[in-house]
Parts: C-alpha cells; sequence; structure tokens
C-alpha cells in the first residue's frame, strides 16, 4: 500500500504535470492574447484616424492588465487557454489546411 502511495504522489508532483497544466496553457494564452491585442491596435489606429471625434479605444492599461492576470493565474489560464484560445488556433489551422489542400479533383477542361 505504501508503495502505491508513493508512485501516485510521485507522478502527481513530475515536472510533466506542471508543464501539461500551468505552463502549456500560459504560453497559449499568451500567444493568442499578443495577437489579438496588436489586431485590437491596429484596428484602433484605422478608427482613430477615419474620425477622430467619435474615437474611443480598444485596448487600454487595463484591457492588457486583465489579460496578463488571465495568463498568469494559475487555473484561470487553464481554462482560458482550453475553451477560448484552442478553439480559434483549431480553426485557423482547419481553415489554413483547407486552404492549402483546395486542389480539384478533375482539373478544368482546357478550351
Amino acid at each position: 500500500m505504501e508503495w502505491l502511495i508513493t508512485t501516485i504522489n510521485a507522478v502527481l508532483m513530475s515536472p510533466t504535470w506542471l508543464f501539461c497544466l500551468y505552463w502549456l496553457p500560459l504560453m497559449i494564452s499568451g500567444v493568442g492574447y499578443t495577437i489579438k491585442t496588436i489586431k485590437q491596435t491596429k484596428k484602433d489606429a484605422a478608427n482613430r484616424d477615419k474620425d477622430p471625434e467619435h474615437y474611443y479605444p480598444t485596448v487600454t492599461l487595463g484591457t492588457i492588465l486583465g489579460r496578463l492576470f488571465l495568463v498568469t493565474c494559475p487555473v484561470v489560464n487553464f481554462f482560458n487557454a482550453l475553451f477560448f484560445h484552442v478553439f480559434q488556433i483549431a480553426s485557423q489551422v482547419v481553415d489554413f489546411l483547407a486552404e492549402v489542400f483546395n486542389q480539384p479533383l478533375v482539373p478544368k477542361h482546357k478550351k
């Protein structure tokens, strides 16, 4: 019985679990939010140049600090990466592969 408890403790304290439950979601969320912030900043710059009187920024210091909290908080970053960023990344990969392999099986008739 002591062997079983020792084995379970060794598996639960291994660096692999730490990597999968904290560092991997941190990297996925960090990259996802960095890309999202860059896109929104470019969109803000375009909107500011279009209509400076009615410009309202979407990327603020609070937005960046909130995203930083979501990325670094241990449990939150796991669920954030799992339910938000993984689906976005997977859909972009599927769209890319569909674009790459968009080759007709029957070529067009040459005139």
